[in-house]
């Protein structure tokens, strides 16, 4: 599984796919952190983020 998958299964994974694409986070040239520029995740410090890829 690639590293981009990954972060998506991690922190994405209570959108839908109509919610994932509405925020530009699967589209083509889409960005991971759109997630948190439309407040659809709670921002997460370093230490716990870190914890959840591991």
């Amino acid at each position: 599984m690639g590293l981009r998958k990954q972060w998506e299964n991690t922190f994405a994974n209570h959108l839908s796919e109509d919610e994932k694409k509405s925020i530009y986070l699967t589209t083509r040239g889409g960005y991971l952190w759109h997630l948190f520029s439309y407040n659809s995740r709670e921002r997460l410090d370093r230490t716990f983020a870190g914890n959840r890829m591991a």
